[in-house]
């Protein structure tokens, strides 16, 4: 019903303050409550957003497997209902993810996909940042001629967004 769709979104904004305020458990509460109603609704695509969010607080409390494991599960929820750009959103976040993990390769990988989606979609701004990402990954490599090359075309795109206030962070980093 339209109430309890309400409700799922209700239970997952209060879980995602909870958890920018520091209640990680309380947080992980509303959003179980939010999923368990999302699939029993079928509302595939709210899923794949607590989902995100979720893995997106594991991430900020360097809880790295639970990250990668509740993106994974949003990454193929989007993947499957054709929502590219959830799709590119999940595969940017899991990318980051994986290379603070040290996974370099499989993040580069995920980085790709998400550039391609992004681009597909029309997409200019996520793609500048997650060329800013793929730069920072060819930093952490010592590859600092591709990282270059990688943060001119990031910094283009900034500017073709119109985003002053990223270039000065792509010129800063």
């Amino acid at each position: 019903s339209e109430d309890a769709g309400l409700i799922a979104r209700v239970e997952h904004l209060m879980g995602n303050a909870l958890g920018l305020r520091g209640e990680a458990s309380t947080a992980r509460t509303h959003h179980d409550r939010a999923l368990a109603m999302a699939r029993t609704l079928g509302e595939r695509s709210l899923e794949a957003e607590i989902l995100a969010d979720v893995g997106t607080g594991h991430y900020r409390r360097a809880e790295y497997r639970e990250a990668e494991e509740n993106l994974r599960r949003s990454l193929a929820i989007r993947s499957a209902t054709g929502d590219r750009a959830g799709e590119a959103a999940s595969r940017d976040r899991l990318g980051r993810i994986l290379f603070k993990q040290g996974h370099y390769d499989e993040a580069l990988a995920i980085f790709q996909g998400a550039l391609a989606v992004q681009a597909q979609i029309g997409d200019t701004r996520g793609q500048a940042e997650t060329l800013y990402d793929i730069a920072m990954l060819h930093t952490d490599r010592h590859e600092f001629n591709e990282a270059l090359h990688v943060a001119s075309r990031s910094l283009a795109l900034y500017e073709t967004a119109g985003s002053p206030e990223a270039r000065i962070e792509v010129l800063c980093s």
